[in-house]
């Protein structure tokens, strides 16, 4: 194995330990009541809510098994997640059997998925532009 195969092993070790322990603190602290999580510096910025906007809140009740909740917070939480799971796979992929990282469906599938994030991000804000 070469040495930027090495590297990439250990980096998303790295990532996958910071989102375990991400997702633990994340269930055990609900963010509608600790001020310690990262506002939305977009919404803060704006007053537009941006497409991730109640993803952590969504992340939470997901973990604590409310997934009517987690969707009503951020409706775009589980098609991300497959998305980013997808993303990871091929990566894996990648540095395993060295396949290219986006091909020919994925690369239409995250075109779609770009258009569905505009699309969700504009008609989550469709009443608050207007008043």
């Amino acid at each position: 194995m070469n040495k930027k195969k090495r590297n990439s092993i250990i980096f998303i070790s790295i990532l996958a330990i910071i989102a375990c322990i991400g997702a633990i603190i994340v269930k055990k602290y609900n963010p509608e009541e600790h001020s310690f999580f990262i506002p939305c510096i977009f919404y803060k910025l704006t007053g537009i809510k941006c497409a991730g906007c109640g993803m952590t809140r969504a992340i939470h009740n997901l973990l604590n098994g409310r997934i009517k909740e987690a969707i009503w917070y951020n409706l775009m939480l589980l098609p991300s997640a497959v998305i980013f799971s997808y993303s990871t796979y091929r990566y894996l992929r990648y540095i395993i059997k060295d396949e290219p990282i986006v091909n020919k469906p994925f690369d239409i599938i995250l075109k779609i998925f770009l258009v569905v994030i505009i699309i969700f991000m504009i008609a989550r804000n469709m009443t608050t532009l207007f008043y």
